[in-house]
C-alpha cells in the first residue's frame, strides 16, 4: 500500500470523526493539527503570548512568555511553512522581526498584508473582531515599546529598536540583554467569544475560519490532478518538513536527476493537492509527536505503530516488546481513539464503500532521516488488524524461551524483546554489557528493521540470525558476563528456525529420555564436566576446564571427552571427600546413562564428528536437570 495515501486515509476518518483539532485537550493529549496549520513547543522563552481585553487594550500583567513545553497552535501559509530560502510570513502569529518589519527590509509589510487579506475575506464578526485587534496592536509606532516593557517585568531597560534588543537592570544595575528578533508572539482576547476568552491555540472557531480564507485562496488557483486523490484540485510541491526540513515528499536539488525525462526542477515526478498534503503529513506529525506511536530506534530512525480504530495507539502496542502485547485485545471493539481518548465513534458511520470497514486496519512504519532534507521510508506496512494479531500470536508462541526473572525467582518462558535479541545475538562483549560501537549504529538500526518485519509479517526468521545463533554457541568463551543470555536468546532464535521449517522443537527444558540425539547428548556430558568443577570449587567466577575446552569439544567431542575425563578426576576426588559426595554419585550416574544412549545409538566406534546445534539444548536441559530441585521453572501466564 502506498503510505501518503494511507495517512490521508487515516486523518479523513479521523475528520469524519470529529477527532481532528480537539485544541481544547491540548493540555492532555497530542493534539491531530487542522489543515493549514503548525505548531510549536515553547522552551520557556521563545514564545510570548499577548492578552488584551475585550476592547484591545493589552494588559500587561497578563501577557508573558508561554510556559515551557506547552505547545501552541497557528496558521501557517504555503510558502512560510517551509521558509527555509524565503521571507514569507505566517498570517497571525508570527516573529517580531515580520510584524514590526522596519523600513526597507525585505519582510516589510508582509505580515500585515497577509493579515489584512485574511481581514478582508473574513464574515465572522467575532473572528473579524479578534483580527482587528493584532492588525491594530501591530500598526501602532509603540508596539515594540509594549514588547519591551513586558519582556522587563517592571525592571529598569534600555530598547535598541534596530538590534530587536533589550537591556534589563537588575536592583545591583547588573545587566542582561535580550534580543528577541525571533520571538514568536501568539494572541489572547479575554471574554470575546460569547463572553469566553478567544486564544489563538485555543479557538477552534478561529482555526476553521482561517481554513475556510484558505479553501477560498486555492479555489482561484490553477487546478490540475493529485495523484494520491485523482481529483482536480491546487496542487503544490511545497511540503513540510517532519524532522526539522527533512521530508518524505522532496525533489533533488541537482538538476541532472531530471534531465531527458522531467522538466528542469522535478515538479512533474508527482503532483499532490496542496489540501491533501496538509492532511497527511498533519497526520504524520500526530503520530511523530505521540509517545505512544512512535519509537526511537537509533541514530534518526523511527518506527510508528497505530491502527485505524486506535490512531493514537492507546493500547500502547509495540512490536518491539511483543511479550507485552496481551494475546490480542477485542478487535470487534467499536470505540475510535485518538490523543487517549475514546470517542465513541462507531466505525459503521464512515462511506460502506471504504475497505477498511470490512477488517480494521493496522500499520507499522519506519523512517530514517538520510540527510536533511530527505526522509527514507524504510518499511511499511499495511495489515488487517485481525491478521496482525494473529503474527503477534504466532511469533510469542514459536519464538521464546527460559530467561530469570528476579521478581519471580525462577525461570519463565517468555519472548524476548527486539533490542535484547539484536544485542545478544550480534553485539559484542564490553566490560560485562553487550553492545554496538557508535560506527555499527547503521548495522544495528538494519537489524531491528529485519526483526521487526518478521514479526508484523509473519515471516520465518532469515538464515543469518540463525546462522549467528549457531556460531554464538560455539564460542562460549567470547561471553565471560553475558554468557546465559547469549545462549537463551540463541535458544530462542534456533528454535524459531526449527519451527519455521517444521521441524521439532526443544520445547521443554527439562530432559526426555527418549529421540535423544548423538549432538543433544554430546551437550549434556558436556555440562556434567561444568558441573562436578563448579561443585568442588569454591571460585565461581574461576573458568571451569569445560569453558576452556569448549571449541574444541564442539569441534572434536570425542577426543575431548577423554581428555576432560582426565582433566576432572582431581575435582571429583575433592568432591567425593566433601559432605557433597552424593552430588558425584548423582552426576556418574547420568554420565552412565549418556555413555548408554551414545551406544545405543552407535556412536561409540564412529569418527569424530563435529556437533551441530542441538548440542545446546542437551547442555541447557541437563543444567536444568542437575538444580531442578532448587530453582524452579514455570511458564509465563
Amino acid at each position: 500500500m502506498n503510505l501518503e495515501r494511507e495517512l490521508l486515509r487515516c486523518y479523513e476518518r479521523c475528520e469524519e470523526s470529529g477527532l481532528v483539532d480537539r485544541c481544547e485537550n491540548i493540555d492532555s493529549e497530542t493534539v491531530l493539527l487542522p489543515s493549514y496549520h503548525t505548531n510549536r513547543r515553547s522552551d520557556g522563552k521563545n514564545i510570548l503570548e499577548l492578552v488584551f481585553d475585550n476592547k484591545g487594550c493589552l494588559d500587561f500583567n497578563l501577557s508573558g512568555y508561554v510556559a515551557k513545553d506547552d505547545y501552541i497552535i497557528y496558521p501557517v501559509t504555503e510558502a512560510s511553512i517551509v521558509r527555509s530560502r524565503n521571507s514569507s510570513a505566517h498570517p497571525l502569529v508570527e516573529e517580531v522581526q515580520y510584524i514590526m518589519a522596519k523600513e526597507g527590509d525585505k519582510k516589510e509589510g508582509l505580515y500585515l498584508d497577509l493579515l489584512l487579506s485574511w481581514l478582508d475575506f473574513e464574515k465572522d464578526d467575532i473572528v473579524r473582531a479578534f483580527l482587528k485587534m493584532v492588525y491594530n496592536f501591530a500598526t501602532k509606532d509603540d508596539a515594540i515599546d509594549n514588547i519591551a516593557r513586558i519582556l522587563s517585568s517592571g525592571s529598569r531597560y534600555e530598547l535598541d529598536r534596530d538590534k530587536f534588543s533589550i537591556k534589563i537592570y537588575s536592583d545591583d544595575e547588573k545587566s542582561k540583554e535580550i534580543t528577541f528578533d525571533k520571538l514568536l508572539l501568539t494572541f489572547k482576547v479575554l471574554s470575546l467569544d460569547n463572553g469566553k476568552d478567544m486564544i489563538v491555540t485555543r479557538s477552534k472557531r478561529l482555526h476553521d475560519a482561517y481554513i475556510s480564507y484558505m479553501e477560498y485562496i486555492c479555489s482561484s488557483k490553477e487546478k490540475s490532478v493529485c495523484n494520491l486523490t485523482g481529483k482536480d484540485m491546487y496542487c503544490t510541491d511545497k511540503h513540510r518538513g517532519m524532522f526539522g526540513t527533512a521530508k518524505i515528499i522532496s525533489v533533488s536539488n541537482h538538476l541532472e536527476v531530471y534531465m531527458g525525462r522531467f522538466d528542469k526542477d522535478g515538479k512533474d515526478i508527482i503532483s499532490v493537492g496542496y489540501e491533501t498534503s496538509q492532511k497527511l503529513h498533519n497526520m504524520l506529525k500526530y503520530l511523530l509527536e505521540n509517545s505512544n506511536t512512535s519509537k526511537w530506534l537509533g541514530g534518526s530512525v523511527y518506527l510508528f505503530t497505530w491502527f485505524l480504530d486506535d490512531i493514537s495507539n492507546d493500547e500502547e502496542i509495540d512490536v518491539t516488546v511483543p511479550e507485552k502485547i496481551d494475546d490480542f485485545y477485542d478487535l470487534d471493539d467499536d470505540g475510535f481513539e485518538v490523543g487517549g481518548h475514546i470517542t465513541k465513534k462507531i466505525l459503521s458511520s464512515v462511506d460502506t464503500k471504504d475497505s477498511f470497514d470490512h477488517d480494521v486496519s493496522a500499520y507499522i512504519l519506519i523512517l530514517d532521516k538520510v540527510s536533511n532534507g530527505r526522509i527514507a521510508i524504510n518499511y511499511f506496512q499495511a495489515l488487517p488488524k485481525s491478521d496482525f494479531g494473529t503474527y503477534i500470536k504466532h511469533w510469542k508462541k514459536t519464538f521464546n524461551w527460559y530467561f530469570w526473572d528476579d521478581s519471580k525467582k525462577s525461570y519463565i518462558l517468555k519472548t524476548p524483546d527486539n533490542y535484547k535479541v539484536i544485542n545478544y545475538l550480534f553485539g559484542t562483549e564490553r566490560d560485562g554489557k553487550m553492545e554496538f560501537s557508535s560506527s555499527q549504529d547503521g548495522f544495528k538500526t538494519n537489524l531491528l528493521i529485519k526483526l521487526v518485519s518478521f514479526i508484523v509479517e509473519g515471516k520465518s526468521i532469515s538464515l543469518d540470525f540463525y546462522k549467528k545463533a549457531c556460531l554464538n554457541i560455539r564460542t562460549r568463551n567470547k561471553y565471560k558476563k553475558s554468557w546465559n543470555s547469549v545462549m537463551a536468546i540463541s535458544c530462542a532464535v534456533i528454535n524459531k528456525h526449527y519451527s519455521d521449517i517444521g521441524r521439532e522443537r526443544f520445547g521443554d527444558e527439562m530432559i526426555d529420555s527418549h529421540g535423544q540425539s548423538r549432538d543433544y547428548i554430546y551437550g549434556r556430558m558436556l555440562y556434567l564436566f561444568e558441573y562436578i568443577e563448579k561443585q568442588a570449587m569454591d571460585d565461581n567466577d574461576r573458568a571451569t576446564n569445560a569453558m576452556k575446552f569448549w571449541n574444541a569439544y564442539v569441534q572434536y567431542p570425542k577426543k575431548t571427552l577423554l581428555n576432560l575425563k582426565t582433566k576432572v578426576q582431581s575435582y571429583k576426588l575433592r568432591l567425593m571427600k566433601s559432605e557433597n559426595a552424593w552430588k558425584l554419585a548423582r552426576m556418574e550416574k547420568e554420565f552412565a546413562e549418556c555413555l548408554g544412549l551414545l551406544e545405543a545409538l552407535g556412536e561409540v566406534d564412529l569418527k569424530d564428528r563435529a556437533l551441530n546445534e542441538e548440542f545446546i539444548f542437551g547442555y541447557y536441559a541437563e543444567q536444568k536437570k542437575m538444580f531442578a530441585k532448587k530453582e524452579n521453572v514455570i511458564e509465563d501466564k
